[in-house]
């Protein structure tokens, strides 16, 4: 691992393509999630699972999240930085490929309660169509993100683990995905994190290539 800051131009330049190349596949994401379904995971385990409004707090947490991991690493840890920026690129690539040929759709309660975690949940399903539930993005993005974090090591890395598995949890409970979408997700994840943390060659200076 590169124990410092985004800093050579290769590096730059990499940041940039790959900034550029997720902010692009995500304005795809709308188009994407509609219907008509052509497949629904359901199953008895996850009709069984409650509505917990609670659990809205901290599916919204992933933006926090992504933020802090990108920001950490970008001042610490270059090649924890574009190894994510990467796996999260081919994340959604994978589950691109799935939404366009397979669509699925997630049941959502019919009535909600009244409250400020009841609002929370209305404005996630106000914002986000039943469709382009597997895999799980936000249990990919939250897989890559702790597969990076795990990476970087200490307490924090621990900590930021626990915070990305809270989230993954938090999709069954807000009733935005079924269990076939987390087990997906983390598939589609860790799929893509290896092959990011394998082409780490496309940044490094050509002297740090030669010393591995």
């Amino acid at each position: 691992m590169t124990a410092h800051p985004v800093r050579s131009r290769r590096e730059v330049a990499v940041l940039l393509v790959l900034v550029a190349a997720l902010a692009g596949l995500s304005a795809c994401y709308g188009p994407l999630n509609h219907g008509p379904e052509d497949m629904v995971l359901r199953t008895p385990i996850d009709e069984r699972i409650p509505l917990v409004p609670a659990f809205v707090i901290p599916y919204l947490s992933v933006f926090a999240l992504a933020a802090v991991t990108f920001l950490v690493f970008a001042l610490r840890a270059a090649d924890l930085l574009l190894s994510t920026l990467l796996a999260a690129v081919i994340l959604l690539l994978i589950a691109y490929t799935v939404y366009f040929t397979a669509q699925t759709h997630v049941a959502r309660p019919d009535e909600l309660g009244t409250g400020l975690l009841w609002d929370g949940l209305r404005l996630v399903y106000g914002n986000d169509e039943p469709y382009n539930a597997f895999p799980s993005l936000h249990t990919g993005f939250s897989t890559v993100f702790a597969i990076h974090w795990l990476r970087y090591g200490g307490r924090a890395g621990m900590l930021f683990t626990a915070w990305c598995a809270l989230i993954v949890v938090s999709t069954v409970f807000v009733h935005q995905h079924y269990l076939a979408d987390l087990a997906g997700g983390i598939a589609a994840a860790s799929l893509a994190s290896f092959i990011a943390w394998r082409c780490r060659g496309l940044w490094a200076a050509p002297k740090a290539q030669a010393a591995a």
